[in-house]
């Protein structure tokens, strides 16, 4: 998901502030409950450029409604373990 990162002489890794925003990005997206491999299909548009920004919003959009309806099964489960227990 990251492009190679230029190393310093002792080998260290030296991020730019550019590979450390797109890094942050990437955990944000994972902190959504996004699969490591929809990361990966994101990552792979973004890196096909501009081009591929509507590909990169339905695949944003497909998991925000699979994550609403995984919320709302929740939330009718909750509702029906309420019925079972009254």
């Amino acid at each position: 998901m990251l492009e190679p990162v230029d190393r310093a002489p002792s080998s260290h890794r030296r991020y730019s502030a550019s590979d450390v925003g797109w890094i942050q990005f990437l955990t944000r997206l994972r902190s959504t409950s996004l699969p490591i491999a929809r990361i990966r299909d994101y990552a792979e548009l973004a890196r096909q450029g501009d081009g591929s920004s509507a590909d990169r919003l339905e695949l944003l959009q497909r998991h925000d409604a699979a994550e609403s309806i995984r919320t709302i099964h929740r939330g009718i489960g909750l509702g029906v373990t309420f019925f079972d227990t009254a």
